[in-house]
């Protein structure tokens, strides 16, 4: 692996003699020449890799390739290691493009439309994503003790589903989205998220955060939809829990409610209601309760549990 400062010399000292792509010329040296693929798509492409010999940033590595290869937040595979092109010089010539790589480390799924999501890549970030003047203070890295963390990941289909308030599991350990910054320009979503505690429906084997869809008894059919309460069927005092009604029609799509509200008649609970969900707040007492909703005029109910703390 060479430093860019020989790359910029051995670049320097070809062109003098060659008029060619100057990816070409590096490639026809063997510096860094190396075979990488697109982690998504699977097409593999020749491209030069070489060390970043800034002092400030030696957990990154640079890409060079030729245009049209790669965008911005693409994710290779290389060296039975995955990696992140977290940002584009932009200043390089019209025949080739130059990237600066992190290797992610883990990998994140989640629920789409009720489906499990493919594996999406992820690179955490010392601070946010936002100065896009500087890489200054980005250096990559997650420790067990963070609280919160910020990360990148690639903008597809799939992770622009993401909002903020969903969870993700890293590590066995689960995440609630607070800030999600996506940049036109890019392929590339970045995010800052809180430690929270794992429920019972987060699946830490499986990698996947609230995968219980629908509560024991709270499905109704009516004509060519299902109604279902979803949400946790228990709530441990001290803690909240929010619950909403999904609608699904006959091919198994998902169609919002025209219209919900929530209603309890429990004096154990407060419940908050909030668009088509409803936060409910226990109170000092533990005990089961009914919560009832109405969608689209339609009555559907969800038999509840408050449990101790450790329940």
């Amino acid at each position: 692996m060479f430093n860019l400062d020989y790359i910029d010399v051995a670049k320097a000292r070809m062109s003098l003699v060659s008029t060619g792509n100057p990816i070409d010329r590096l490639i026809e040296t063997g510096a860094g020449n190396v075979t990488v693929s697109n982690f998504y798509t699977k097409e593999e492409f020749e491209v030069v890799v070489v060390e970043d010999s800034s002092d400030d940033f030696t957990d990154e590595k640079v890409l060079y390739c030729y245009v049209g290869s790669f965008l911005e937040g693409d994710v290779i595979e290389w060296d039975n290691s995955k990696w992140i092109l977290f940002q584009e010089e932009k200043n390089t010539k019209d025949d080739y493009r130059k990237f600066f790589m992190v290797e992610s480390l883990s990998v994140v799924n989640f629920l789409v439309d009720g489906v499990k999501s493919k594996s999406h890549p992820i690179s955490f970030l010392k601070s946010s994503y936002g100065n896009k003047s500087t890489r200054a203070g980005s250096r990559f890295f997650y420790t067990a003790n963070d609280s919160s963390i910020n990360l990148i990941i690639n903008k597809n289909s799939d992770t622009e589903t993401l909002e903020q308030k969903d969870e993700l599991i890293i590590n066995k350990t689960v995440w609630e989205v607070d800030i999600i910054n996506s940049y036109e320009s890019q392929s590339v979503i970045a995010m800052g998220l809180s430690r929270i505690r794992a429920s019972n429906s987060d699946d830490l084997d499986g990698n996947i955060a609230n995968t219980f869809e629908g509560i024991t008894g709270s499905s109704i059919v009516y004509g060519d939809y299902t109604y279902t309460i979803v949400g946790e069927p228990k709530i441990r005092l001290g803690a909240q829990e929010v619950y909403e009604v999904k609608k699904i029609d006959a091919n198994g799509n998902r169609v919002e409610p025209t219209s919900v509200s929530f209603s309890t008649s429990s004096p154990l609970v407060i419940l908050a209601q909030n668009g088509n969900k409803a936060t409910i707040t226990p109170g000092e007492m533990t005990g089961s309760f009914t919560l009832r909703a109405l969608a689209d005029g339609k009555s559907i109910t969800a038999n509840l549990e408050i449990v101790g703390f450790w329940g």
